[in-house]
Order: C-alpha cells, then structure tokens, then sequence
C-alpha cells in the first residue's frame, strides 16, 4: 500500500479477528467460472478441525453478508438450454468487449488500497489470493496459481490481463511467503519461470464440481426437458483462443453429414475473449449453422449436457488443470481430450488422447464415440474410477495445512 494512503487512513484498532484469513473473494461476484468455482469449493469443503476460519473482503468487509455466494450467474433456472447455431452468437451477446485498460487498472488499484486498509484494520492473520495475483497486505500471504498461460502465451488472453500481469506479478511473487498450484504441471511451470523454490509451493489437485446429475433411469427425461437432442458430442467451458475450437470445428466438418446430423456438437459456455480474427473465423466456419451453443449454464444445466453427451471433447492447447474432464468422468460419460500436460496428470488412462493439432485423429475419436457403444462403456467405467481419486476435501485439508504451516 503506498505510504502515503498508510499516514492518512492510518489503521484502527479494532477487535482482531485472531485466526481468521482473508481471502480476496471479488470472483465469486464476477463470474461463475475458473477462480469463482474453484474459490467456492475450497471454502465449502474447508476442514472443520483446521484453527483458521476463512473470510471473504467482499463477502465481509464491504457487503457485510456473513456468506460466501455461489459464483455469479449460476442461477440454476436456466433449463430448457436456449440452444442457438454457432454462427448466430453474434447477435445475441457482446463479443469481446472490456472496460478500457485504464478504468479496470483504476478501479484495481483503489479495490486493492480498501482491501490492505481492511487487513490492517481487522488484524488478520493471513491474506490468501485465489487467483494469481495478491495485493500487498503485509501479512503473511498464500497466492494460488492456476496457471501461467499469460506469460507463456499472452496473444490468448485480453492486452488489459497481460498488462496487469506484466505489471504486478513480479511484486506479487516478492509479497507472497507460499504459494499453492493446481497441479503438479502447474508448479512445474512455476518453478521454471517464475524461478521459485519447488519447497515454497505445495501442489493442490482440484475435483470435479458436485453436480446434480440426473439418475440414469430418468436420463432420458432429463434430457428432453432440457431441449437436448439424444446424441450430441460436447465442449463445455468458455469460448476462448486456448480453447482450440477452431480444430474442433474443422474435425467435425469432416464427419460425414448425416453423422453430423443425427450427433450434433455442442458449445456449452460463456463467449469469453479473442481477437475479431478469431470470432469470425468461428461464426463464419462452414458448420457454424450446425454447431449449437447454449451461452453460460447453470450446475443444473451443466450435469444434464455432461450426463447426456454423446462424449466429451477437451481440446485445449493449454490449461492448468482440466475440470471439465472430471465433471465428465463423475458421472461415467467418455471423455475426449487433448494431450496438454494438465490433461495427463489429471486423466491418467481414462480418457482417450489427440495431439492438440491432428484435426484427422479428433475426427476419428468423434466417429468412434458416435459409433462405437463397447468403447462408450468401457471410456465412461474407466473415467468414474479415475474421478473418484479426487476430492474437494482433500484440496481443501491441503490448502489448510499451508496456512497451518506459514501461521
């Protein structure tokens, strides 16, 4: 915090709340995806015995609430899916559109000087930062890497994020007295850019969402409430470049048209950000008036499109860890993902592979999840093993122990 705003609102000393952390929550009041859910699960699933209690800036320092809200947007009364060709998304949101550099980084830096004043004031005794970049607090700090896709490949992400990164990361690294990965690939990434000591971060694998899937026997049901045809292959996460939509389009072209017809390809997400380029490229791409898209979902509308797809396609060129493959793996639907470093880990064996870039080999996973009903069960029994070594206790109990340690 500058020095100057120290002297002027100098810190009151008002009842400590001893053994309480701060933690910055202002994702949980953005948006319902990335930090908000993974923030979200941890705070539900933190561990009774641990001598710390979380507290949330937003939550009680300016809303005053005295609970932690689920992410932005998951309103859950999103069904039936408002299912729109590809090439119409357009028209009914605004793509790629933020507040001007110099109005976030405003705005930024006067959430960043309230929230030090309500640490030093409340006497905290520790600040944790979900999502990358911590706020100079000046007690001790745990910050959460998710990943480090800014710094390894910028031209993905929205100029006014790889400013800010550019910007504060490297004091946040300086402030920051432990860190926590969402995988092993994650802290790898970390220590060899970052050049940070492998003994200063504690790996802490996530789990899929607890999601309210349908009972098999009422599937089929389910699914036609929803407006969802009885086959379809999905994508489920945020229209974005990393995503690799561009080769998935291309390897669904390349399925024959009555496949096509009677499997539909479903993008279930947010439209996220990019260049025009790649907006036109996809609304524009010869099977965008096939493709259907839902916009942002629900949980609810989430566990109906992944219990009910044909299988789930994953192509990312780059994540931190990869949810949507275990939220696919709960609840036993096969699973198609790209052979990114985070896949691996997380997926082990249970899911069949592509390299990111073969359009031919994602075209011939697509038709042997369309036609073949022996590789279906065995993929879906594989992957409900495969989820079940995972757990939002577990994280949780980890990320615990960090403060535990550093407090």
């Amino acid at each position: 915090m500058p020095a100057a705003v120290w002297y002027v609102f100098p810190p009151k000393r008002e009842d400590a709340p001893m053994g309480f952390i701060l933690v910055n929550d202002r994702c949980l009041y953005r948006t319902g995806t990335g930090a908000a859910g993974y923030l979200l699960q941890v705070l539900r699933h933190w561990p009774d015995e641990s001598p710390h209690r979380v507290r949330g800036f937003v939550t009680h320092g300016l809303k005053k609430r005295g609970d932690f809200p689920s992410p932005s947007g998951a309103t859950g009364d999103d069904l039936p899916l408002a299912l729109r060709p590809l090439a119409h998304l357009g028209r009914a949101t605004r793509l790629g559109r933020r507040l001007p550099h110099w109005a976030r980084r405003g705005l930024q830096k006067t959430y960043n000087i309230a929230m030090a004043l309500h640490f030093r004031r409340k006497r905290y005794c520790g600040y944790w930062e979900p999502n990358h970049l911590a706020i100079h607090c000046g007690g001790p700090t745990v910050t959460t890497i998710l990943d480090l896709s800014v710094l390894e490949h910028p031209r993905w992400h929205p100029a006014d994020r790889v400013a800010q990164w550019r910007a504060d990361l490297a004091r946040s690294v300086a402030n920051t007295d432990a860190f926590i990965a969402i995988s092993e690939f994650t802290k790898s990434r970390m220590v060899d850019l970052l050049q940070i000591d492998a003994e200063r971060i504690t790996a802490a694998p996530l789990a899929g969402r607890p999601l309210p899937y349908p009972r098999p026997d009422l599937l089929d049901s389910a699914r036609a409430r929803a407006g969802l045809p009885e086959a379809y292959l999905l994508h489920l996460g945020t229209l974005e470049p990393r995503k690799n939509l561009a080769v998935l389009l291309d390897a669904y072209r390349r399925l024959p048209a009555k496949m096509r017809h009677r499997c539909p390809l479903i993008l279930a997400g947010g439209a996220g950000w990019g260049e025009p380029a790649f907006w036109t490229h996809l609304l524009t791409h010869p099977v965008s008036e096939e493709v259907l898209t839902t916009g942002y979902v629900s949980d609810r509308a989430a566990a109906v499109l992944l219990a009910g797809a044909t299988a789930v396609m994953v192509p990312s060129l780059y994540e931190g860890f990869g949810l949507p493959i275990l939220e696919a793996m709960a609840c036993a639907t096969p699973v198609v993902c790209s052979t990114a470093e985070a896949f691996v880990e997380v997926a082990g064996d249970a899911a069949a592979m592509c390299d990111p870039s073969d359009t031919g080999a994602w075209t011939r996973a697509m038709r042997r999840a369309i036609e073949d009903e022996h590789w279906r069960e065995s993929a879906g029994a594989a992957g409900a093993e495969r989820a079940k070594q995972f757990s939002w206790r577990r994280t949780a109990r980890l990320h615990a122990e960090v403060f535990e340690k550093l407090i």
